[in-house]
């Protein structure tokens, strides 16, 4: 059967009521960077599919957007960084139920490759899920704030990959029950 429409989403950003907000041309290297572009109006259009067969669509954008700063930093305490590229959707086809979605690979228009190409945030991110079952918010952060310290928390280093979209870990060991079994390890080719 055919992927039912999400329900609308709880929050929804208005862009009248912003000062920044501004829709992206066809002309520039953000719309050329999307792989399904389109621009019937010299609006750049997209069309975004997802592995679980969800699509968006909607005008490419840009934002300023606004973030805390870790604990102790000086000024306001945060940081903004103008003319992010985010997807404005106005249609969204599929199970996934949420405000909205992040991108955090490492294709060229992910807003974690956009934070580190030009601010203090670097390409740092760091996200700490709570369980499914629980109705509460996990957390994101970026930059200084990307730091994991909580007791019990594990963490492992992203390694970019051939295909810029993904990122891979290594793997050291598997624990299953009270066994341990080490991964093979690979030489270079």
């Amino acid at each position: 059967p055919a992927p039912a429409s999400a329900p609308p989403p709880g929050v929804q950003f208005n862009s009248s009521n912003s000062t920044t907000f501004a829709l992206v041309s066809c002309g520039t290297g953000a719309c050329r960077a999307l792989p399904d572009a389109s621009c019937p109006d010299s609006k750049c259009r997209y069309l975004y599919s997802y592995g679980d067969g969800s699509q968006t669509s909607g005008l490419l954008s840009t934002e300023t957007f606004t973030f805390a700063d870790a604990p102790g930093a000086r000024g306001d305490g945060t940081t903004r960084v103008a003319n992010v590229n985010f997807g404005c959707s106005t249609n969204f086809v599929g199970a996934i139920v949420g405000d909205g979605l992040v991108g955090l690979g490492g294709g060229d228009l992910s807003l974690v490759n956009q934070l580190g190409a030009d601010t203090s945030l670097g390409r740092r991110f760091s996200y700490c899920l709570v369980p499914y079952s629980i109705n509460a918010s996990s957390a994101l952060n970026f930059g200084a704030r990307a730091a994991v310290t909580e007791p019990g928390a594990a963490t492992t280093p992203l390694i970019p990959s051939r295909v810029k979209t993904y990122y891979t870990i290594e793997l050291a060991s598997v624990e299953v029950g009270n066994a341990t079994y080490k991964a093979p390890r690979q030489t270079p080719a």
